[in-house]
């Protein structure tokens, strides 16, 4: 019976694989998809194109940066083992100031769900617009708990970004 079960499991995977089994992870950096295991020749070749890269550190790892860049801040970073990809990230930003306590209200936020025993089902985003204003939202599910992060744009309104903890108890279909 067991294994009657099982290879009807397996064959259900192997003729309708779930999206996130047949999705390969992957970054973007410096306008390129990056995926383990792709050719060092491959991607240092396509980079240097419209990028510059500096070798850095022990190993085979690269900082990318913009050609134009005289601050001098890198965009991404590369690393490679045996000339292929093992290792890659992109930089999204460097903030102080109002991000930092955004940045402490966010960390304090998640520690005590994640300490409470809540975890992370769902992650989404959602853009709305009208005439003079737009929200960029993050929503995170928890278990019965949501987080969003709204990120408020307007012409005649303060630009702002709100955090908001809610409980819920509603079953999702």
């Amino acid at each position: 019976m067991i294994r009657t079960i099982t290879i009807i499991i397996i064959f259900i995977f192997v003729l309708f694989p779930s999206h996130a089994i047949a999705q390969e992870s992957f970054v973007w950096v410096a306008g390129m998809e990056m995926k383990i295991g792709m050719k060092k020749n491959e991607i240092l070749s396509k980079i240097k194109n419209n990028y510059r890269v500096s070798k850095f550190a022990p190993g085979d790892a690269w900082l990318i940066y913009q050609k134009d860049d005289k601050a001098n801040e890198a965009i991404g970073q590369v690393a490679f083992q045996n000339d292929k990809l093992v290792w890659a990230s992109s930089y999204w930003g460097s903030f102080s100031g109002e991000a930092t306590e955004f940045s402490k209200a966010l960390y304090g936020l998640f520690t005590n769900l994640l300490n409470s025993g809540q975890r992370i089902i769902k992650i989404s985003t959602e853009s709305k617009q009208s005439p003079g204003i737009s929200v960029s939202s993050i929503e995170f599910k928890f278990q019965d708990k949501v987080v969003s992060i709204d990120i408020w744009q307007g012409k005649k309104t303060k630009n702002e970004v709100s955090i908001q903890e809610s409980f819920h108890h509603l079953k999702e279909n």
